[in-house]
């Protein structure tokens, strides 16, 4: 992080669009005096991890955030992004997400601030992390058909899957149910199978 702070990186080399190398120089600096601020030292990844939960409230303003959202070129989906590959528990608000929203029956209006709000309430009302919930969008858009492996339910500890009857998803079940492994989620909350009414 320090390098790219010092160094911006060559557009037609890494496929850059125009200004994103200065975007990424400008929030390399921010990230890199806001380690320093906190006497982190080299622990940046401890540095991004504390600066991204400490935005967390402003999802829907982020220029109000003086290291990554008020740089020129970060907007609220590429700021949730952020936060998320920082290691806070975010969701990308674009056009993936709404889509496999919407394949999945949700109504959701045109814009970030919609999907986030829509994402949020889905994620509330199913007791999982908005990042598996994210997982979980991606997997169906990479297959066209919903996942049958389950996700640790964040509140009670126990495996959840969503029902999926035909296209539509049921996040309303409240019961667990016996599922296989995660072998196919990366996610580190989707370990082990759950118990429910099925495993007697």
């Amino acid at each position: 992080m320090r390098w790219l702070a010092g160094h911006e990186l060559a557009q037609k080399r890494y496929g850059l669009r125009s200004g994103e190398s200065a975007t990424i120089a400008a929030l390399a600096c921010n990230l890199v005096d806001f380690v320093d601020e906190r006497s982190l030292g080299e622990q940046e990844d401890e540095g991004c991890m504390q600066w991204a939960q400490g935005v967390a409230g402003l999802k829907h303003a982020p220029g109000l955030d003086p290291v990554a959202g008020s740089v020129t070129g970060i907007g609220p989906a590429l700021f949730a992004y952020l936060r998320m590959r920082s290691g806070a528990d975010a969701l990308k608000p674009d056009l993936r997400v709404a889509r496999a929203l919407r394949k999945l029956g949700f109504y959701v209006p045109v814009g970030e601030h919609a999907i986030l709000v829509v994402a949020h309430a889905a994620a509330d009302e199913a007791a999982i992390s908005l990042l598996v919930l994210d997982q979980l969008l991606w997997w169906l858009t990479l297959s066209g058909k919903p996942p049958t492996t389950g996700a640790r339910n964040r509140r009670s500890g126990r495996m959840r899957s969503p029902a999926w009857p035909g296209r539509e998803w049921c996040i309303s079940g409240r019961s667990a149910w016996q599922q296989p492994p995660c072998h196919q989620l990366a996610s580190p909350v989707c370990s082990q199978a759950g118990s429910g009414p099925s495993a007697g």
